[in-house]
């Protein structure tokens, strides 16, 4: 969460916007992540201080710079230069101090890495659940494009046959003797035969195929009653 690759992601929008929401509270909240120039740059301007951590047992810490005409509070091009130069972060302006820690004890490594495994797995099986849903969503957009596209092609079929159908109504009634206004008639009911499946909403059969589910489920959504078998006699 919160790296600029996954910017439109709902639960990083959302998070991002609680945030800016919550300021007021003066909250708390560490992370740790590779690169922090690789999160969203909404978020990298709520943060207060970065930690970073050249080589086990040592910490550089800096602050945003409070000034309220900068937009870019880390001034990230200054520093850089200054950091090739000096090859140390002492004379940066955002850096505030540095920290020296022990290694851990065996027993609270086991218990980090226990923790930090099992929210690996966990973020892992989360990222193949979305991306299943994204392509069962995929695939539904696919099938109701291929079958508004048959729908289409069959209209379009059906508009080349008029100029037939009405000659052949034309020729029926003539044959017949009817009149003009009694084979105009005639004519309009052709119309409406040919068109009436377009004015319908589609069946379950159609619904379950675009979307992929059973028809009952289709038929239960819609509260429809189930039809049952006429009864016959032996």
């Amino acid at each position: 969460m919160f790296y600029r690759r996954t910017w439109f992601e709902e639960d990083q929008i959302s998070a991002v916007a609680t945030f800016n929401m919550c300021r007021d509270r003066h909250l708390l909240i560490a992370g740790n992540v590779p690169d922090i120039w690789d999160l969203d740059s909404g978020f990298l301007k709520r943060l207060r201080f970065y930690i970073y951590i050249p080589e086990r047992g040592r910490a550089w810490v800096f602050e945003q710079e409070n000034n309220p005409f900068t937009k870019d509070p880390w001034n990230v091009t200054e520093n850089k230069k200054a950091f090739r130069k000096y090859k140390n972060p002492y004379s940066l302006s955002n850096f505030i101090c540095e920290i020296r820690f022990n290694d851990w004890k065996p027993e609270d490594k086991r218990a980090y890495y226990g923790v930090r495994n099992t929210k690996r797995i966990k973020a892992i099986n989360e990222a193949k659940i979305r991306k299943e849903r994204y392509r069962d969503i995929k695939d539904q957009r696919d099938n109701t494009i291929e079958a508004w596209y048959q729908d289409r092609k069959q209209l379009m079929e059906t508009l080349r046959n008029m100029p037939k159908d009405f000659q052949r109504v034309i020729s029926a009634g003539l044959k017949k003797k009817k009149s003009m206004d009694n084979i105009l008639k005639d004519i309009l009911k052709n119309i409406q035969k040919r068109f009436r499946d377009w004015h319908k909403p589609p069946t379950n059969e159609v619904i379950a195929d675009i979307i992929g589910v059973s028809r009952e489920a289709i038929r239960l959504i819609r509260r429809e009653p189930k039809k049952s078998k006429k009864a016959t006699l032996p």
